[in-house]
Order: structure tokens, then sequence, then C-alpha cells
């Protein structure tokens, strides 16, 4: 369950801003900002590198980056083992 304190930020509720955003307007109009932020915390875990660089490239076509985003978030929110 996501922390909904108004205080707190972590990547696993910047994921879900950004998935809604996403859902609302499309990656096209999406927050580069918090897309980086994303990408920079999934560089940190075992998200495939390969699906980061799809989600981090403006120049991809935007389906493949929305994909891309949904498998990068589900990787990047998993707790180690």
């Amino acid at each position: 369950m996501i922390n909904d304190s108004p205080t707190t930020t972590s990547p696993e509720r910047e994921i879900d801003r950004l998935a809604w955003a996403i859902d609302r307007d499309g990656i096209a109009c999406a927050d580069d900002v918090a897309i980086d932020g994303i990408v920079a915390h999934a560089r940190t875990t075992t998200a495939s590198p390969v699906l980061i660089d799809v989600l981090a490239d403006g120049t991809q076509p935007a389906n493949a980056r929305t994909r891309a985003f949904g498998l990068v978030a589900l990787q990047a929110s998993r707790r180690a083992a």
C-alpha cells in the first residue's frame, strides 16, 4: 500500500502519480522531470536497462514508451528478495 501522506515522497508514490498522468493524458504529455526521476530510480534497481532506455528516450514511439513505463514501474517497485 502506498503511503498517502502529503509530506512523503517515495519512488512508489511518484510512479503511481506518473501512471495516473500517463493514463489521463498520454506519455507525450507526461512531465519530463517525473520521467527522469523514475528513470534515475529504476537504474538503481534490477529493472531492465533496455526498458529504462526506451522510457527515457523521448524519440521513441509513445506506445513503446508507455509499455516500457508499465514494465519499468513494475520491476522498479519490486522489493529486493
